[in-house]
């Protein structure tokens, strides 16, 4: 990826603008599609954007062809504008359930702010009891939707290497899953287990062979 000097030179704008940019696209210098902010400036140019944001709205309603209007008032009907964090991955995954299966605008920004129904939780894993109701709907869309565009930056800068930074990516996880057994706390924690500690009497919840090299 580029640094910040290259993308400025790229785009044609000064720092201060590409900051604006890449704020306005829910971006950032770590992680954004140059083709998405080469839409959105040029938009702004031939003044069919009236900002940044308003151009990305319009090159993302485009990309998935759906109506931007209908689905900026169902969002904003959340409380939800276009400067908050969740405004950016609520949009897109509304045009998605929009273009994809043609729900109306307003359910589809309901059934994502309830969340994905579909795939349930694993409640006993999560201590949501001690939470009042009205704030666990506040913060899990948040947290779910904050999730789900994290890994798609993650699949798509990986569907973006080459096979040799793939082997180096493979490598860099092997090696820091090795440094991280290699920590005290981790390494008493495996031998707790290994060993039937936690709960004797009962079989070893993990088997370990070490293999000589």
């Amino acid at each position: 990826m580029t640094n910040a000097t290259d993308l400025t030179q790229t785009l044609g704008i000064e720092q201060n603008d590409l900051d604006k940019l890449l704020r306005a696209c829910g971006m950032s210098e770590d992680g954004y599609d140059l083709e998405t902010l080469q839409g959105v400036l040029q938009l702004k140019a031939e003044n069919n954007a009236d900002t940044y944001t308003h151009g990305w709205c319009i090159y993302t309603s485009e990309m998935y062809q759906v109506d931007l209007k209908p689905i900026h008032k169902a969002i904003s009907a959340e409380g939800i504008e276009t400067g908050d964090d969740l405004y950016h991955p609520l949009f897109i995954l509304v045009c998605e359930r929009v273009s994809e299966e043609g729900v109306d605008p307003v359910d589809a920004v309901k059934a994502e702010m309830r969340g994905v129904e579909e795939v349930p939780l694993v409640e006993s894993a999560i201590p949501r009891a001690e939470l009042p109701e009205v704030l666990k709907r506040k913060i899990d869309p948040i947290i779910d939707l904050a999730t789900e565009n994290t890994i798609h930056q993650v699949v798509q800068v990986l569907g973006e290497l080459d096979e040799s930074a793939n082997r180096y990516v493979n490598a860099r996880i092997q090696a820091k899953a090795d440094e991280i057994m290699q920590r005290p706390e981790v390494a008493a924690l495996v031998s707790k287990l290994t060993a039937n500690q936690l709960t004797p009497g009962k079989q070893p919840l993990l088997k370990a062979t070490v293999v000589e090299e």
